[in-house]
């Protein structure tokens, strides 16, 4: 009997120092990807100032500098509306892109018409919103749900050369479901992870989403994404 209760002992030490172990490692693990995402939360956040940065010096203030010389040498036969409506354009797409307007008073389901709304007349779009719960959506939520939704489209508008883009908006069991899918030219999602498909991974993790790219050459891409209110 004695020997039977030091074998009891010793298995349940030994089931004891794994369990630490194991443990250990989880919380190790769970420690270098919140390290890591971090990391690369800041790299995409440098990048996204970058490419803003690039956005007002080559597109707004190059059109700006074209209306002051044009200024400067009184030439009436240049078209300084033109340039500023650009401009005007220019500047309220980077601000739109920084901070949309009302974001806090409008729900996602107007958030996705408004960013839509200019695109009609490129592309044939189509969009089914199937009772999403807005006033359950948190304010953070919210906004890595939208930056997702302005990254797809982008995306689309950049390089699919698509004709078509279907978008659904689904509320169900306390969860958002979007969907977004195109008719272009599709992409392998392993040979290109760009900074913008970098940034959906990442604010899809922030939120704790399921997210799934479906893309084959000349076929199109589909866009699924799954996030628990």
């Amino acid at each position: 009997m004695v020997i039977v209760a030091i074998v009891i002992v010793a298995i349940n030490q030994l089931l004891t120092k794994k369990l630490i172990a194991e443990q250990e490692q989880k919380h190790q693990l769970a420690l270098k990807f919140k390290t890591e995402l971090l990391h690369k939360s800041v790299e995409i956040q440098e990048k996204e100032r970058s490419r803003f940065a690039r956005e007002l010096h080559d597109n707004l203030l190059g059109k700006l500098n074209i209306v002051l010389r044009i200024l400067e040498n009184d030439k009436d036969d240049y078209p300084i509306d033109e340039y500023l409506k650009e401009s005007i354009n220019t500047a309220r797409r980077i601000s739109h892109d920084l901070s949309p307007p009302f974001f806090e008073s409008l729900s996602l389901k107007d958030l996705i018409y408004s960013f839509l709304e200019p695109l009609h007349g490129s592309f044939k779009i189509n969009i089914t919103i199937n009772n999403p719960n807005n006033n359950l959506i948190e304010k953070s939520k919210k906004l890595h749900l939208y930056r997702i939704f302005q990254e797809l489209i982008s995306n689309i508008i950049k390089h699919a050369e698509a004709s078509e883009i279907n978008v659904n908006l689904d509320s169900l069991n306390n969860h958002v479901i979007l969907k977004v899918i195109d008719n272009g030219k599709g992409f392998d999602d392993n040979k290109h992870k760009g900074l913008g498909i970098e940034n959906i991974y990442l604010r899809s993790s922030l939120i704790k989403g399921k997210i799934s790219f479906s893309s084959s050459n000349k076929v199109g891409t589909k866009f699924f994404l799954i996030v628990r209110l």
